[in-house]
């Protein structure tokens, strides 16, 4: 209980009743605030600049402040703006640590307190005036009060005390009282002619009429003040709340120790207009203290309810005039409660309550004839709500691992139960229980343990839906039947194969069965199935039938699908029509439908709760800020009570409620233009394209040459659902026609010809029912060289230019005249003489073509001797074909027999090579034994001599074979890695002669790999390795053998170099020649580069080879890649 204490200090007491005499005294009635109070977050997520909010407001023009420890934030419920300190603009904010804003009443200008200083901000302008003081280190305003008697602002200030702002010099002024000396100030307030100053010592009083300052409460630092009608309320550092009664002059406090606060410490105080007292603490949550009756409901941050408070420090608290509440917390942004009642009733689970769900996932619903409603969930088992209250069902114990319930069907007060995989279950209502499983074999046993769905017909039978088709179960027997057709295909579907999820018995007794991707009825009458299908439309296809949900209304099947929005079925016409996201509805997943008041529905969909109006075509949303369970709901869990009241349930828990009780009083979509910007660049109050702040404009004037790119931003000012408002827009004057934005809140305008305009916007919740509009006069200047005075001044210009053009243009022609009449009397004397040299050309010319006549004779008589010749000509040219014909038919049987014996060639070297090996592995075993049991040491230089010849004889046999394979084997692409393969290839070198003195450097990436033959690749390498063993350089120190490989785009590039002894450059262009020796040195066969070679340009590469004779040589391979190859093959 609160404590009630008598102040000792008598005359405290009557500077407090002064101080407060000036309120007036009304009785009022008490207003409960509910128990459950939800909240929305908003976060730096959504653009605050900093979690910790130390002072939040909502002004006249609907904007909201947050005082941030990271700027001044402004939000209009669709993006934050934020004022920042900027040391280069001395109408920035003065620094961007604030700690309080307040409105100033008359202007609706801004008082902003940081922790160098305090700010003025104009909104007109959007401008900060900053008044400086010499402010001790650790200084922080922390708030202030206007006192309009003496134009002052008093200034709330840690470590520099108590200050004020003389409004008409426009200066701060310390205020020096011994009583004040280094003391820290929280709060001021002024009441009538006295200042209450809650300070670190506790709250004090100063008379400002005669300037005396009293101790009222010295016990514990006051943070908090507010004044009431009859009391004066004080937040305390570790003492709770303190209320001040002026009628029984008592001082109550309420704190943790007497239950009437939940924390000692209290940072921030505010009033709803029922005059309940919200209560911030520090660390302790939310409080409200009841008016007229002190009961005090407590609000805590809850890790498993979204809806609860973000941080359980509330740093400061704003209640608009409606009852909107707005609190600012330390590091959890803000919460904002908008105050309308709560039409949703929600059930969930309570950890700290028994008498709550076990598990949030609620499936089933079913309703007693007591009214009884029972409730199954997924994974929490049954429960049963009864007078408002839900209580756990415990099963019996042989069914306590039931905790999946799928479906529920009462039959009195009996209850049926639908499980998953633990088939079906009968409770009596006494005690007494049953349980129905599939039993393999049993024909009467139910088909499948998973029942999806419950439905008693007039008979009394139960049809229940499982994985394996429909069934008819008799309660009475227990058993099932199961209606078998073999030569009805769509009967066998239904009562055998598919998934029944969903069961419908209509008012003719037709049963209607949805699964996936499939709608059926089965007709008793005529014992026949029909499928109802989709047909495409000329707009959109016909839709996928995954059904979740049927329900029947006035002569029409509703159908609720997964991903195909909700369809109605007439059975009359047997059409079907659909309407899904571009109708209006917010989810295409629908999987619930219940009658709501009549022309309308209720629908569970993936996005929230929906209302249907059916002849308006509107869908409204109804989401967690209207206290439904989530925007995730359950198959089918949904239920119509005996008394009206609709029930659906989801995955927070479920709700119930009155349908004719709901209301979509969302408040009205006040627009304001909030931001204007030019080719993407914000434009600032006070310059010429922006007198005043676009809040404040209702006509702007541009020049021409700014109108190229304009974007202006709006909000509806709706705070509880901004992401469910559609805007749309008209800019009168371009075009009258309404043009929808859907959720962007922003429009941009591009090259607009000069003129006025008026650009008009509105918002809507559904896209049919729209708010006031607000609009916004643009004019657009016209351009100089487009005003009437130009236009007529280039007409006279251009009349000018066109008639001088035509003075000058005569002359020319007059001019051109006489030129061309002396040149016409000139060419008459030319053109006469020239007649007369033509006439004795044509003379000449006659005799020339008698001439020529003569020479055509002869060229006839020439051609028919010609002809005879290409006849004797093209004889002896087909007896020459035939010849040819012959003697290439007998040249292609050569080459026949030449490939033939080629190959066979090829196959006897790669036969007997094969063959060779064996033999010789076994003669240079025996000559190892030998050598191992030879004790004579002349004998051993005859082993060792043997022993060469034997490996050279071996190392022919094996260049026959690698030549047999390249000739023959296609070639074979996989990929290989390169560095582990020359690893390879000098492992198996390992005892070849000379190979320990040898010291090989491999220079590039061990993951290097490329697609080509690793048989070929091999061969290539065993050889070019092999030549630098072979070919060292004994007299060097060192022999250094260098492999480097390069993968590029087309080719990939091997080098082997050596410093060995080197080649003459006069024999570089034969080492690659069969049987050539470049040296005396020279051990092989001569065909190793030759091997190589052919090995090379098999794959379509090259070999080069550089060499310095004694200092070192280089062999270089050059080889495509896989798809050059193919193409080039």
């Amino acid at each position: 209980m609160p404590v009630d204490v008598k102040i000792s200090k008598k005359k405290h007491v009557l500077i407090l009743l002064a101080a407060l005499a000036h309120l007036p005294c009304d009785a009022q009635s008490q207003s409960l605030v509910p128990d459950q109070l939800f909240f929305k977050r908003i976060s730096t997520d959504q653009g605050l600049p900093q979690p910790s909010v130390n002072s939040i407001l909502r002004d006249t023009r609907g904007f909201v402040w947050m005082a941030t420890e990271d700027g001044l934030s402004r939000f209009d419920a669709a993006e934050f703006r934020t004022f920042r300190h900027d040391p280069a603009d001395s109408s920035s904010l003065s620094h961007n640590v604030v700690h309080f804003v307040q409105e100033e009443e008359a202007t609706g200008n801004l008082w902003v307190g940081t922790v160098s200083g305090i700010s003025y901000f104009d909104r007109s302008l959007e401008r900060f005036k900053v008044y400086k003081a010499n402010n001790p280190p650790g200084t922080v305003y922390t708030n202030a009060t206007l006192d309009k008697k003496r134009n002052r602002l008093w200034l709330a200030c840690t470590v520099a005390g108590l200050r004020y702002l003389d409004l008409s010099r426009q200066v701060i002024i310390d205020f020096k009282k011994p009583e004040l000396d280094n003391e820290t100030v929280w709060n001021v307030k002024i009441a009538g002619d006295s200042l209450l100053i809650a300070t670190l010592q506790g709250l004090k009083i100063l008379n400002l009429q005669n300037q005396q300052i009293s101790s009222f409460y010295n016990k514990t630092p006051v943070r908090s003040l507010l004044i009431d009608q009859n009391d004066l309320w004080f937040g305390t550092e570790g003492n709770g709340l303190g209320r001040f009664d002026r009628v029984t002059k008592k001082t109550t406090f309420y704190n943790r120790e007497n239950g009437g606060t939940n924390n000692n410490d209290i940072w921030s105080l505010a009033l709803d207009k029922e005059h309940n007292l919200w209560v911030g603490t520090d660390g302790g949550g939310l409080n409200v203290l009841m008016r007229g009756n002190n009961i005090s409901r407590c609000y805590l941050h809850s890790e498993f309810d979204d809806r609860s408070l973000s941080y359980n420090t509330i740093r400061s608290i704003f209640i608009e005039p409606n009852g909107n509440v707005w609190l600012g917390t330390y590091n959890g942004g803000v919460n904002y409660h908008e105050n309308k009642p709560i039409q949703f009733q929600l059930y969930r689970k309570d950890f700290f309550n028994d008498l709550s769900l076990r598990n949030n996932a609620v499936s089933a619903f079913t309703e007693s004839t007591d009214g009884t409603i029972w409730i199954g969930t997924d994974g929490g088992g049954l429960h049963y709500l009864r007078d408002g209250v839900v209580h756990r069902y415990a099963l019996p114990e042989k069914l306590a691992h039931v905790n999946v319930i799928t479906a529920l069907q009462s039959d009195g007060l009996g209850l049926w139960i639908g499980s998953f995989q633990n088939g079906l279950i009968y409770l009596d209502g006494h005690g007494g229980w049953k349980q129905f499983k599939h039993e393999p074999g049993d024909r009467t046993s139910i088909a499948a343990n998973t029942v999806w769905d419950i439905e008693k017909d007039s008979l009394g039978y139960l049809w229940l839906g499982t994985n394996r088709g429909v069934n008819r179960f008799n309660p009475k027997t227990g058993i099932c039947h199961h209606i078998d057709h073999p030569l009805k295909g769509n009967i066998d579907k239904l009562f055998k194969n598919i998934q029944a999820q969903t069961i419908l018995i209509s008012s003719d007794h037709t049963l209607w069965v949805g699964s996936y991707g499939l709608l059926m009825a089965y007709l008793p009458a005529s014992d026949s199935v029909i499928e109802i299908k989709g047909q495409d439309g000329p707009i959109r296809p016909p839709p996928d039938l995954r059904v979740k949900a049927l329900l029947e209304d006035d002569g029409k099947i509703w159908i609720g699908t997964y991903g195909s929005g909700l369809c109605q079925y007439n059975i009359l016409t047997r059409s079907l029509h659909v309407l899904d996201e571009r109708d209006g509805l917010p989810d295409n997943v629908v999987l619930s439908v219940e009658k709501g008041e009549p022309g309308s529905l209720w629908l569970s969909t993936n996005k929230g709760l929906v209302h249907f109006n059916e002849a308006d075509t509107i869908f409204t949303v109804f989401d967690a800020n209207y206290g439904v369970q989530g925007t995730t709901f359950n198959r089918n869990a949904a239920l119509q009570t005996s008394d009206g009241r609709l029930l659906f349930g989801g995955t927070h828990g479920f709700n119930i409620f009155r349908p004719h009780a709901i209301s979509d009083n969302r408040g009205s979509l006040e627009i304001v233009f909030t931001d204007f910007s030019i080719f993407n660049k914000q434009i600032k109050p006070g310059s010429d394209l922006l007198k005043q702040s676009i809040t404040e404009t209702q006509q702007l004037d541009l020049p021409h040459a700014d109108s190229r790119l304009l974007t202006f931003h709006f909000s509806a000012f709706n705070f509880s659902s901004p992401d469910k408002i559609i805007y749309a827009y008209k800019l009168t004057g371009f075009d009258d026609d309404w043009q929808k934005t859907g959720k962007d809140h922003s429009v941009t305008f591009t090259n607009l010809d000069p003129g006025s305009y008026t650009l008009t916007v509105r918002a809507s919740f559904n896209g049919k029912v729209w708010g006031p509009e607000k609009s916004l006069t643009i004019t657009i200047q016209t351009p100089w060289w487009r005003t009437t005075y130009i236009r007529w001044l280039a007409f006279l210009l251009f009349v000018i230019g066109a008639y001088s053009f035509s003075r000058y243009r005569t002359y020319q022609l007059s001019q051109r005249k006489k030129e061309l009449e002396q040149l016409v009397s000139q060419q008459g004397q030319e053109i006469k003489k020239q007649n007369h040299d033509l006439a004795a050309q044509n003379e000449e010319l006659i005799a020339q073509n008698d001439e020529m006549a003569a020479q055509q004779q002869m060229i006839t008589e020439q051609n028919i001797q010609l002809s005879e010749a290409k006849q004797s000509l093209q004889m002896i040219n087909q007896s020459l074909e035939q010849v040819v014909d012959q003697r290439t038919e007998k040249l292609n049987e050569t080459i026949h027999q030449l490939n033939k014996t080629i190959k066979e060639l090829d196959a006897f070297v790669y036969s007997a090579s094969h063959d060779l090996i064996a033999p010789m592995k076994s003669v240079t075993g025996l000559i190892e034994l030998a050598r191992r049991q030879n004790q004579n040491p002349d004998i051993g230089v005859y082993i060792d001599h043997m022993e060469r010849s034997v490996k050279k004889l071996e190392d022919v046999v094996l260049n026959m074979m690698q030549y047999s394979q390249n000739s023959n084997l296609e070639v074979t692409y996989e990929e290989v890695n390169v560095h582990d393969l020359i690893q390879e290839s000098i492992s198996d070198l390992k005892f070849y002669p000379g190979m320990d003195a040898m010291n090989f450097v491999i220079n590039f990436n061990k993951d290097a790999s490329v697609r080509t033959d690793r048989k070929r690749f091999k061969i290539i390498l065993n050889n070019l390795i092999g030549n630098a063993i072979k070919y060292r350089d004994d007299r060097k120190e060192s022999n250094i053998g260098r492999v480097t490989f390069e993968n590029g785009k087309t080719i990939w590039k091997l080098e082997v170099q050596d410093n060995g002894i080197g080649i003459d450059k006069h024999y570089l262009s034969r080492v690659f020649e069969m049987f050539f020796r470049a040296t005396d040195r020279s051990q092989g066969s001569g065909l190793g580069l030759y091997i190589v070679k052919e090995t090379v340009e098999k794959l379509y590469g090259e070999i080069y080879v550089d060499s310095e004779k004694g200092e070192w040589t280089k062999f270089t391979v050059a080889i495509p890649h896989e798809n050059i190859y193919v193409r080039k093959k």
